[in-house]
C-alpha cells in the first residue's frame, strides 16, 4: 500500500493549516497538504488554540457573562427541558417513560419528587 503517515493517511496527504489564528480566522483548520513540518505546525497551533480557550482555573471552556447570568441561563434551559419532558411523559409508553426518568435524574437533583408527581415510577 505504500508508506503511511500520522493519523493513518498516506504520506503526501497529511492535514495542515493554511490560515493561522493570529490572522483572525478563529480555530486552525486542517487542510490536506504536504510535509511533516507543516503537519507538526498544524497540530501545535491547534493545541495552543485549545489551551488558550480554556479558563486556567476551571479546565473547561469559559462561558460568557457573569456567574449569575450563567446560573440564570442554566436554570432557564433546565426549566424548558423539564417542560418538554413533562409533555412527552403524558403520552409515553413504558420504555419511553424509563428513558424520561433517566434524563430527569441526570438533569436535576429534585428528580425523585418530579418522578412521583408525574407518576412515572
Amino acid at each position: 500500500m505504500g508508506r503511511v503517515g500520522l493519523m493513518g493517511l498516506p504520506l503526501g496527504r497529511i492535514p495542515i493549516t493554511t490560515r493561522s489564528v493570529s490572522e483572525g480566522h478563529g480555530i486552525p483548520r486542517l487542510r490536506f497538504g504536504l510535509g511533516l513540518n507543516q503537519q507538526a505546525q498544524c497540530l501545535t497551533g491547534i493545541i495552543e488554540h485549545l489551551n488558550s480557550s480554556l479558563d486556567k482555573n476551571r479546565k473547561e471552556p469559559a462561558m460568557a457573562g457573569t456567574e449569575r447570568q450563567r446560573e440564570l441561563r442554566k436554570r432557564r434551559h433546565r426549566t424548558k427541558k423539564l417542560a418538554n419532558l413533562h409533555k412527552k411523559s403524558e403520552k409515553a409508553n413504558k420504555t419511553e417513560k424509563a428513558a424520561i426518568v433517566h434524563k430527569l435524574r441526570r438533569l436535576t437533583p429534585g428528580a425523585d419528587q418530579l418522578i412521583q408527581a408525574w407518576k412515572l415510577a
